[in-house]
C-alpha cells in the first residue's frame, strides 16, 4: 500500500489526487448575455497591473513602472514614469490621480505633476485597490488584510475589515494572491471583497459590517477556488460585475447577490486555462482580470495575459 509520504518521495500523485477539471468551465449558453466588441486595445505594457475608467471616458492604466492615459478607442493621450512598480490606480473627480506603489500611495494632479506621497501604514502594506468618495480616501491593503480610511490630506481616520468579535466582523481572509478590492455603492456603503470567505461585504465608513453575500462553489452562481472574487465593480442600482481568477469568469449579480448573467467564461477570456487548473502555471498565477463599468453599461476588462483592455456589451435580454 502506497502512502502520502511515498507519493511525496516519488514526486507524483496518483489519479485519486489529480485536480478534476471536467465540466468546470462549462456555462449554459442562455446565461451568457454579452459579446466582446472589437474595440480591444493593447496597453503596450510587458506587465499591466491596474486600470481605472474615469468619468470623462479616459482609461488610466499602470504597469512597468509607468502610467498611461488612453481614450476609449485606445489612443494614447499621455504617459508618465513612476518611481516604483504600480499596484493600484484611481482617478478622482477633482482630477487627482491616486496610485498605489506597493506599500504606499503617490498622488498626481491633472497636469501629471507629483503633488503628494503618503507614508506606508506598515512594513507589510500592499495597496491593491483605491476608492475616493467625498472627503474620504479608502486604501485596500492586501498585505495587512484591511481597508484603511484617510481624509484627502492623508490623515488616517480608521480601519475597516479587521477582525473584531465584539462587532461581529469576522476579518478578511486572503489565502494566496493579493486581491483585496473595494468600491463605493450608491447606498452609501463601502463594498469590500473577502476572497477567502468567497463573498462581498458592505461596511459603513466607521467599519460596521452591515451585510454580505456570496458562497463558495464551483457552480456558475458561486465563487470557486481558494480566494474569489478577485475583483469587482459596482453597476447602476448597486448590482455587481465580478471577476474570478484561476477558473476565470466574469459575471453579473443583482443588488441582492443573485446571479443575473455571465459576461464571459474561461473559453472566451483565456482558452485552455481550465486544463491548467491544479498546475503551477505562471499564466494562471498572473490571471487577475480586473473589471470596470462605464455609464452605458459596457464592461471593460483588463486582461493581464494579453495586456489588453477588452470591452463587452450586453446583447441578450
Amino acid at each position: 500500500m502506497i502512502g502520502i509520504r511515498d507519493i511525496a518521495r516519488h514526486g507524483q500523485l496518483s489519479e485519486l489526487y489529480r485536480y478534476q477539471t471536467e465540466g468546470l468551465g462549462e456555462i449554459p449558453d442562455e446565461l451568457i448575455k454579452y459579446r466582446e466588441k472589437e474595440e480591444a486595445f493593447d496597453t503596450g505594457f510587458d506587465r499591466v497591473a491596474a486600470f481605472n475608467l474615469c468619468s470623462d471616458g479616459h482609461i488610466y492604466a499602470a504597469g512597468d513602472q509607468e502610467m498611461r492615459v488612453f481614450d476609449k478607442n485606445g489612443t494614447l493621450l499621455d504617459d508618465i514614469a513612476l518611481p516604483a512598480e504600480p499596484t493600484a490606480i484611481r482617478a478622482a473627480q477633482d482630477g487627482r490621480i491616486y496610485i498605489g506603489v506597493g506599500d504606499h500611495v503617490i498622488i498626481y494632479d491633472s497636469q501629471m505633476e507629483l503633488v503628494d506621497t503618503w507614508q506606508p501604514a506598515s512594513d507589510r502594506s500592499l495597496i491593491t485597490s483605491i476608492e475616493v468618495y467625498g472627503d474620504n480616501v479608502f486604501l485596500a491593503d492586501s498585505g495587512d488584510r484591511v481597508v484603511r480610511r484617510y481624509d484627502r490630506e492623508g490623515n488616517f481616520v480608521n480601519v475597516i475589515g479587521r477582525r473584531d468579535d465584539d462587532r461581529n466582523v469576522p476579518g478578511i481572509v486572503l489565502p494566496t494572491k493579493p486581491c483585496l478590492a473595494i468600491a463605493m455603492a450608491e447606498d452609501g456603503l463601502l463594498r469590500v471583497n473577502n476572497p477567502g470567505r468567497h463573498r462581498i461585504e458592505a461596511y459603513t465608513f466607521r467599519g460596521d459590517l452591515e451585510w454580505w453575500w456570496g458562497r463558495a462553489s464551483n457552480a456558475v452562481d458561486g465563487f470557486c477556488g481558494c480566494c474569489n472574487p478577485s475583483d469587482f465593480a459596482m453597476l447602476p442600482g448597486d448590482g455587481y460585475v465580478t471577476s474570478e481568477k484561476s477558473l476565470i469568469r466574469i459575471k453579473i449579480y443583482d443588488a441582492y447577490g443573485e446571479l443575473e448573467s455571465v459576461v464571459a467564461g474561461p473559453d472566451q477570456l483565456a482558452p485552455g486555462s481550465v486544463e491548467l487548473l491544479g498546475q503551477r502555471s505562471p499564466e494562471l498565477d498572473a490571471s487577475g482580470f480586473k473589471v470596470e463599468v462605464d455609464n452605458d453599461g459596457l464592461i471593460y476588462v483588463l486582461d493581464p495575459l494579453q495586456r489588453k483592455v477588452r470591452v463587452f456589451q450586453r446583447e441578450k435580454q
